[in-house]
This record gives structure tokens, sequence and C-alpha cells, in this order.
């Protein structure tokens, strides 16, 4: 199953890159059942022609992996805001409940971007 998950984040592209990178952006996903270790992993931001790209891998042991990617580009008609595409693949049985903590996730990081964006 495809899920996509959409937001404009009032923070600048580079910003909700460098946020991604780092150890933040695990503690953003939301949590199954178990703590065992990070249910997320990140690879680290790539730069695109207008943007860039972070790649992640979730898994849950109920609900099986998922795997995809994060675009993060300049909101169309937004100076200084970021266009969030979070795209995943995950099994059919799983996918409302990912669809569900990959908007959460996408909320939280909105969140944290654009507090510590107003702080600064």
């Amino acid at each position: 199953m495809q899920i996509e998950v959409e937001r404009t984040i009032a923070a600048d592209p580079a910003s909700v890159a460098l946020l991604l990178a780092g150890p933040a952006a695990a503690e953003l996903w939301p949590w199954g059942p178990t703590r065992d270790e990070p249910p997320v992993t990140f690879g680290p931001p790539t730069r695109t022609g207008v943007g860039f790209t972070v790649t992640l891998s979730a898994r849950d042991e109920a609900l099986g992996p998922a795997r995809g990617h994060i675009a993060l580009t300049t909101a169309a008609g937004k100076p200084g805001a970021t266009a969030v595409q979070l795209r995943l693949t995950t099994a059919d049985v799983a996918g409302p409940i990912v669809r569900q903590r990959a908007a959460r996730f996408v909320d939280e990081l909105a969140s944290l971007a654009q507090a510590r964006s107003s702080a600064a």
C-alpha cells in the first residue's frame, strides 16, 4: 500500500533537513507497543535540485516494515516555508495504522521545526 502525507511547514527546507539528520527525528515517530529500540531510521539528507530528500525505514513487529522517503522543497508562494511530502510503502493490512503514524510524525516535525525557526 502506498501512503502519502503532505504538509507545509513555516521553516526553510535546510532547517527541516537538519532536524531530520539529528537524533530528535526518531523521537518524533509515534512508538508502537514496544519501546526497545527506535522504530524508525533516517538516511542522511541528500540535496536535490530543488530541496532535500531523506530516506526512512520504519518497523513494527506487529505491522511489518514500511519504507519510503521524505521530500523537502520550498513551498510554492511561501518564501521561507517548506513543502513536506512523506511517501511510504507498507503491507495493505498495516496501511491505516502506518498512515496515522506518518501523519502524526509530520505534524510533530512541523511543530518542532516551526518552534525552532521562531526561536532563531
